[in-house]
């Protein structure tokens, strides 16, 4: 079962209980998460849109740590989705 299907079922997963690497010794809620990449998206993009597409390097800097930071939490997930469906197999 797709580890994001767990979450949206009813009484499933606690959201609280699923955590993902912000950096190496640091978990935080998927909310939490959110909450600390918005304002590495949201403010370079505002800034290229007042900028007519240039931005500052500052900008460019933070939508890098926004993608490395992304990409870190889609591989754990992807990982953790993958075990959830070993386990299921191995159930069955």
């Amino acid at each position: 079962m797709k580890l994001w299907r767990m979450i949206m079922k009813k009484n499933s997963i606690d959201p609280n209980e699923l955590k993902v690497y912000w950096n190496y010794n640091t978990q935080v809620t998927p909310l939490e998460f959110l909450k600390r990449l918005a304002p590495l998206v949201t403010e370079p993009v505002q800034n290229m849109w007042e900028l007519e597409g240039d931005f500052y390097f500052s900008d460019f800097q933070k939508l890098n740590e926004a993608s490395h930071r992304f990409t870190n939490a889609m591989q754990f997930w992807t990982e953790q989705e993958k075990k959830e469906e070993e386990d299921e197999e191995v159930d069955s």
